[in-house]
């Protein structure tokens, strides 16, 4: 592929691999980029922007180690498994099943967290609804992917937070004019609030395989580039949405539908933001149910009709009781059920590494990681952990 960029004498060629790892990237991207993001501008206006930002950075270099380890444990293993599969072959059975259990639990938070969002950008889209009904259509519209399946449809995903990024920067531009209202140096009241809510923005696991098989399917080498290009740009893009947010709020709270207050101020950016936030909430909903509904029935072994009745009553019901309370959801989902996960994930990937013959195949890749930097992330993430299970409530 070649690409002119307006001088007979500059042109620059892109390799269909290069091509193939940006596609890749993009799929993990479309995953990490999801409802996390959207309470992050209210998570940095109590902390401040330097508590926020350093949850921030130091969590996108760690989840990007995260994904690397977690693609070795894919790539070293001959057999084709999920999280809770490969846990049971090298962790051993009882902890497979512990892991079932935890994904089947934050998989149905992550369904509740999609249906509060989708309703509450439904409602900004379509004010004359009646009370309510907003929650029941899209319950409806997220029930219609669910039984029926739209697989297709589904991957315009990726076509949404592109749009969604075009908007982010088009926020930020217009919030210029008001950098002073930025507060860098809050009292730090919270310093935990960003710990489980940046690290459920920032984690991706559940599309490594999805990166890993379509890189195969191109006949390409899987290489770190792919996840480490998506853990740099879902920061990135993080860090945009953030600043931008704050400055067309102009010093005042963000409410969890950031696009809401927006419209009586910038129309076109509250509307087109709200519209994209709902086809990507739409998206995800659709994508995880199905998921969800798989779990159900090849993990926990549930009827196919009952795994689809509970995939579809569980985020109606839930967001019912926890519509008030998205952000200590998604702290519980990021601090206790992905902190879980990764700590498997650690210990999957060492043990992986140390029985070699285990697995049964040679690596694309192999990181280099000092035990020491591996027992200071295992005691990262279990104090995290801990911490969250500690103080459910805060």
């Amino acid at each position: 592929m070649l690409l002119n960029l307006g001088n007979p004498g500059v042109n620059i060629h892109i390799t269909p691999m290069y091509k193939n790892y940006f596609v890749a990237s993009t799929l993990l991207l479309g995953t990490i980029i999801g409802a996390g993001i959207f309470t992050l501008p209210q998570v940095f206006f109590r902390t401040g922007l330097l508590v926020g930002f350093t949850y921030l950075f130091v969590f996108g270099v760690l989840t990007a180690y995260i994904h690397l380890m977690y693609a070795e444990v894919i790539l070293r293993t001959k057999e084709e498994h999920e999280l809770a599969g490969y846990t049971e072959y090298y962790l051993g059975v009882p902890i497979g099943r512990i892991v079932k259990v935890t994904q089947v639990l934050g998989n149905a938070g992550t369904l509740i967290a999609y249906q509060i969002l989708g309703s509450e950008f439904l409602r900004l889209i379509v004010p004359i609804l009646p009370r309510h009904a907003e929650s029941v259509l899209f319950w409806a519209l997220g029930g219609v992917g669910v039984v029926f399946g739209v697989g297709i449809i589904a991957k315009g995903e990726l076509f949404t937070n592109g749009f969604m990024f075009l908007i982010v920067i088009a926020m930020f531009i217009m919030g210029l004019p008001y950098l002073d209202v930025l507060a860098w140096h809050r009292a730090i009241t919270e310093p935990f609030l960003p710990y489980g809510v940046v690290l459920y923005a920032l984690v991706g696991q559940q599309a490594v395989r999805e990166v890993i098989s379509y890189l195969r399917k191109k006949k390409t080498p899987v290489r770190p580039m792919a996840f480490v290009f998506a853990s740099f740009f879902s920061v990135l893009f993080c860090a945009i949405f953030v600043i931008a947010t704050l400055l067309l709020y102009r010093g005042v709270e963000p409410s969890i539908n950031v696009f809401g207050p927006l419209v009586s101020y910038f129309p076109v950016i509250g509307l087109l933001g709200g519209l994209l936030g709902f086809a990507n909430m739409l998206d995800s909903a659709w994508t995880m149910g199905t998921y969800f509904k798989g779990v159900l029935v090849n993990d926990l072994r549930f009827h196919k009709v009952i795994a689809i009745f509970l995939t579809l009553i569980v985020p109606l019901f839930g967001s019912i009781f926890l519509r008030g309370k998205l952000l200590w959801l998604l702290g519980i989902l990021g601090g206790v059920f992905a902190g879980f996960e990764i700590l498997i994930i650690l210990f999957l990937w060492r043990q992986a590494r140390g029985s070699a013959s285990l697995g049964g195949r040679t690596p694309d890749f192999s990181i280099s990681f000092s035990p020491l930097f591996f027992w200071i992330f295992v005691l990262l993430f279990g104090t995290g952990l801990i911490y969250k299970l500690i103080h459910l409530n805060a």
